[in-house]
C-alpha cells in the first residue's frame, strides 16, 4: 500500500477505517464511519457541544442543538432543519439557539424549581415525604415522543436527602 490509498475520504480508508477530526481543544469535530458517513459536531466557546449532525441528517439539513443555563447544565435539545453548517455556526455563536427558526423540540429539562404544569401532580402524590428543596436538582424533563406530536413528561420528586421518591 502507498499513502495516497489511506487517505481520508478516499479509497481503503473510506471503506475500512473510522477517521476522526479534532479541533485545537481536543473536541472531536467529525468522524467518518465504513459505509457510515460523516457524523459533524459543534461546540460553544465554554467547550460544551451544541450541534450535531450525522450524515442521515445531513441530506436533509437537519442537525440536533443542545441549549445550556448559565450554570452549563443542558436544558434543551432540538432538531432543526434547512440549515447548512456554516449557518448554523454563525447563529450559534451570535443567537439563542432556543430562538432558532424551523426548530422541533426533542427535549426540555428543568432544574431547581418545579414548573407550573408539575405542580397538579404534586398535590396529587400521596407520599408524604416530598422536599421541595430542590435547588440543583432536575425537576421535570419533557421528551418527544418519536413520530408523534406528543410530548411525554417525567417529574422527580425528592425527599429531605434529595433521594428520589
Amino acid at each position: 500500500l502507498n499513502s495516497t490509498e489511506l487517505t481520508a475520504g478516499r479509497g481503503l480508508a473510506a471503506q475500512y477505517c473510522f477517521i476522526y477530526d479534532y479541533d485545537y481543544r481536543g473536541n472531536i469535530v467529525s468522524f467518518d464511519r465504513p459505509g457510515g458517513g460523516r457524523t459533524i459536531f459543534m461546540y460553544d466557546d465554554a467547550n460544551r457541544l451544541v450541534a450535531q449532525q450525522d450524515a442521515m441528517m445531513s441530506i436533509e439539513g437537519q442537525w440536533h442543538l443542545w441549549a445550556y443555563d448559565k450554570f452549563g447544565r443542558e436544558i434543551l435539545m432540538l432538531e432543526v432543519s434547512g440549515w447548512e453548517q456554516e449557518a448554523l455556526s454563525d447563529y450559534i455563536n451570535t443567537q439563542d439557539i432556543s430562538q432558532i427558526p424551523n426548530q422541533r423540540l426533542l427535549t426540555a429539562t428543568y432544574y431547581d424549581t418545579y414548573p407550573s404544569f408539575a405542580m397538579p401532580y404534586m398535590e396529587d402524590c400521596a407520599i408524604a415525604s416530598i422536599d421541595t428543596r430542590t435547588k440543583g436538582l432536575i425537576t421535570c424533563c419533557i421528551s418527544a415522543i418519536e413520530g408523534r406530536e406528543d410530548f411525554r413528561t417525567t417529574t422527580y420528586y425528592y425527599d429531605c436527602k434529595s433521594n428520589i421518591v
